[in-house]
C-alpha cells in the first residue's frame, strides 16, 4: 500500500513538474522557414493531442472530398493533394487561424493584423509579374530576387522578422495579409496637426520605418517602442507653441527608456535623408 501511494505522489510530482516547465516557442531560422515547439504537463497535453487530431481529421477529409472529385471512387492516398506532413501543418494553422477569427469577434477582441513591410520597386515588379502586366519583357524566371532572405530588398514584419517577397504579394492580391509599401524615406502618411497622440495609422506608420528602437545600441524590437515626436509637438525649436506634427515625418521609434531620456535631458533626434536618425546631446554632440 505504502509502495503505491510513494509512486502515485512520485507521478503527480512529475506532472506538476512538467506543468509547471510548460513552454512553448516560434522561431525563425536563418533561412527564413518557422520551427514551433512546445512542452506541457498532462492535462494540457491531451486537450491539445485531442484538438489537433479533430483538425487534422477535417484537413484529412478535404483532402479526400478533393481526391474523389478528381478521380472518382477509385482515389487512392498516392491522390491526396498533401502529405501527412503538410496537413498536419495546415491542421495547425487553422486552429491558429480560428482562434484569431474568435477573438477579434470577442467582447473586447480586436482583429490580429499581420503587417508585411516591403520597398515599392519589389512590390511593383512582382506585381506586375504575377499579374502578367509586366511591360519589360522579362518573364518572372528571367529577373529573379536574390536569394532568400536578401539585404537587397525590404519584406519583413514590422519587427524585422523576413518573409519572402513572391509570397508575401502574391497574398496580398488574394488574402488577408496587409501589405505596406514604402518609399525611400520609410515615410507612408501624413495627419498634420489634428492630434497630439500617434494612433491608428499614424502610429502604424512611425513604426514601419524601422526595426528597432532608433536609439544607437538599443535592440528593442519596434512593436515595443512607443512613438515619439522628433520635434516636440508642444513646442517648435524656437520655444514657441504649435510645434511638430502628428505625423510619421516627425515621428520616430523610442522605447519607454530612451523617449523618457531624451525629454528629460534635453537631446534632440533627427530623420535623415536615407531614413536613419541622428541622437544629439544637449551640446549638440551626436551619440554614436
Amino acid at each position: 500500500m505504502s509502495e503505491n501511494l510513494a509512486d502515485e505522489d512520485g507521478a503527480r510530482d512529475r506532472d506538476e513538474r512538467s506543468h509547471e516547465n510548460r513552454d512553448a516557442k516560434i522561431v525563425q531560422d536563418f533561412d527564413g522557414s518557422w520551427r514551433l515547439t512546445g512542452a506541457f504537463g498532462s492535462l494540457q497535453g491531451v486537450e491539445l493531442e485531442a484538438i489537433f487530431k479533430a483538425f487534422m481529421k477535417m484537413e484529412t477529409l478535404a483532402d479526400w472530398d478533393k481526391a474523389r472529385a478528381e478521380h472518382g471512387d477509385d482515389a487512392t492516398t498516392s491522390d491526396l493533394p498533401r502529405t501527412d506532413n503538410q496537413r498536419r501543418a495546415d491542421a495547425l494553422f487553422e486552429i491558429f487561424q480560428r482562434a484569431a477569427a474568435h477573438h477579434a469577434g470577442s467582447e473586447g477582441g480586436s482583429q490580429i493584423v499581420t503587417d508585411i513591410v516591403i520597398d515599392r520597386a519589389t512590390f511593383e515588379r512582382l506585381t506586375a509579374q504575377l499579374t502578367g502586366t509586366d511591360t519589360g519583357g522579362r518573364s518572372p524566371l528571367e529577373e529573379t530576387l536574390a536569394p532568400f532572405p536578401a539585404p537587397s530588398y525590404r519584406c519583413s514584419t514590422v519587427d524585422g522578422r523576413q518573409v519572402e517577397a513572391t509570397a508575401a504579394v502574391a497574398n496580398a492580391l488574394v488574402g488577408h495579409v496587409r501589405r505596406v509599401v514604402i518609399g525611400a524615406d520609410s515615410v507612408v502618411i501624413d495627419l498634420g496637426r489634428k492630434s497630439r497622440c500617434f494612433t491608428g495609422s499614424a502610429a502604424l506608420a512611425v513604426k514601419l520605418t524601422g526595426e528597432t528602437c532608433y536609439w544607437p545600441g538599443c535592440w528593442v524590437p519596434v512593436s515595443h517602442c512607443q512613438c515619439d515626436h522628433l520635434t516636440p509637438w508642444a513646442t517648435g525649436s524656437n520655444g514657441a507653441s504649435g510645434g511638430g506634427c502628428t505625423c510619421p515625418g516627425n515621428g520616430g521609434p523610442g522605447c519607454g527608456k530612451h523617449n523618457r531620456f531624451k525629454h528629460r535631458h534635453g537631446y534632440t533626434t533627427s530623420r535623415n535623408p536615407d531614413g536613419t536618425y541622428t541622437i544629439r546631446r544637449p551640446d549638440g554632440t551626436v551619440v554614436e
